[in-house]
Formats: C-alpha cells, structure tokens, sequence
C-alpha cells in the first residue's frame, strides 16, 4: 500500500510538472501549446526534451544538495562538540545492533540539531536526522531512561531512511518546483487588462488542484510508514525506549484525534496510544 501510494504520487506529479512545463516553455518559444505542435513535430520534440530536462535536472539536484537544502530549510544546525558525542555514542548503538541484525554496514548518517524545546526528531532527505536540542539535553542529563527513549527514537527515524520513504518525499518536492515556479508566473497575467485576471485564476487554480491530488495520495500511507517504523526500531534496539517516549508525548497530547475525513486519512502521525498499543502487541508484551 505505502509503495502505491508513493510511486502512483510520484507518477501523477511528474505528469503534471511535466505538462506545466510544458505550457511554459511552449510560450517562450512563442508558439501556442497543444495546437501548433501537432504541426511541428521538430519543436514539440524539443519542448519535450527540454521540459524532461527540466525534471531531471531537479531531480539529480535533489539527489545531490538535498541533505543541504532541507537542513537550511528547516534550520537544522550541525552538533555541538558535547551534542555530537551523544550522537556518536546512539551512531555506535544503533550501528552495532544494524550490523547484527542485517548483516552489513548501517548507513552512513548525518546528524543535526533543531535549536527549540520540544521532544522530536526527524528524518529528511537521503540520510539526514535532526533531532531537537533539548531531547539531546535531557539524554545527557537525565540518565539511562532518557537515553534510552532517545535511541528508540533515533531507531524509529532510522527505520524511515531504512525503507526510503524521505527519498520519495525528497523527489515529490524537487519535481513540484515547476508547479511553484508556474503559479507565480502565471499570477503576472492577471495585471492584463479585462481577460487576464480570469486566465490567471483558471491556470493557478488547475495548477494547484492538481498538484493538492498528488500530495493527498502521497500522503495516505503516512500512518502506515509511522507504523512500521515503531516495528523497524522495536526490532532493532526492543520496545522499551519508544514506549517510554510514547508515554511522555501521550501526556501532552492535545485532541489527538483527527478533525475530518481529508484530516483523518492524511495525517501525518498516528495517535499515539495507538502507537504504544501496536508496539506491545509486536514486542508480546500484551495478551
């Protein structure tokens, strides 16, 4: 289910990033899209080539400056000298029981700190987790227990690079630039007398519908990827650190529960009592 929902997401908003650019780069040849091609076929070739070129070049970008782009996007700052030796410490956990448990190497993880007071941690990217300064802090301070929680958290972001669902969010972001890109252009035209503010309500309302759709299938399987990464960090470090972490989040939730059908269906996390109550059931520690 996670991996149809990703690929039929990926496919629909490379087709519509596709055809958007399309419509761009057809008006910069100053020809009308979809009409004069049909009596072209040399400039619709080229169109075509130059907007998969397009794609691809923001893909390979993505691939290659994504850890670095999302890292200042999100304000993820590298370790301090003291934060770094927690993570060296969690690297050197997680990268033994991995080894045990696959056989190989675990890969190569880039560390970073989130400068606020919450308890999280996130994966981004092809190999980047961030965790949170003072989750690093109470690890530090506060002893085995919170240690514990912070490695079961680490494991659970692990698990996501471990089944590449950031990968997927990292191309759906790269291949949506167009999309951005055209919106603010296709705004301009609505300082055309008359006609253009319809033309520039009609192409940025399609463009943005369409490219919503993506994201709404993208997203259906978010609860699914959460699950089975709780299952990946259960199996690799036991149950006791998330639990742990599950019951301190859970005493701060606030109206957990979902606000809508769209809401239900697309939210990024499970509630999580339920996500304790799937990792017991997994570890045998209920009935």
């Amino acid at each position: 289910m996670s991996a149809f929902c990703k690929l039929a997401a990926l496919s629909w908003q490379i087709i519509v990033s596709l055809h958007v650019t399309v419509l761009v780069i057809s008006f910069l040849y100053g020809i009308t899209p979809f009409l004069d091609w049909l009596l072209d076929p040399v400039t619709n070739a080229r169109i075509f080539a130059c907007s998969a070129a397009v794609l691809l070049a923001l893909a390979a970008a993505a691939m290659t400056w994504g850890d670095a782009y999302m890292s200042i996007r999100m304000g993820a700052r590298r370790p301090s000298k003291r934060e770094k030796k927690t993570l060296d410490d969690i690297s050197m956990v997680l990268g033994a029981k991995y080894l045990r448990k696959y056989g190989k190497p675990m890969p190569a993880i880039l560390w970073h700190v989130l400068d606020d007071n919450s308890t999280n941690a996130m994966a981004y990217s092809l190999r980047s987790i961030a965790i949170s300064r003072d989750f690093l802090k109470a690890a530090r301070d506060d002893g085995k227990d919170a240690m514990q929680s912070l490695v079961g958290v680490a494991a659970h972001e692990l698990g996501h690079l471990h089944y590449r669902d950031t990968f997927f969010l990292l191309i759906m972001s790269a291949v949506s630039w167009p999309l951005y890109l055209a919106k603010k252009v296709f705004m301009c035209l609505g300082f055309i007398p008359v006609i253009g503010p319809i033309i520039s309500f009609v192409l940025c309302a399609l463009i943005h519908f369409s490219e919503q759709a993506g994201w709404f299938v993208f997203s259906l399987s978010n609860r699914q990827e959460e699950y089975r990464a709780d299952a990946f960090a259960a199996s690799l470090v036991g149950p006791e650190g998330l639990m742990s972490f599950f019951d301190h989040v859970a005493s701060m939730e606030v109206n957990p529960g979902s606000s809508g059908l769209v809401d239900y269906y697309t939210k990024s996390h499970p509630p999580t009592e339920l996500r304790r109550s799937r990792i017991e059931q997994y570890a045998g520690l209920t009935a």
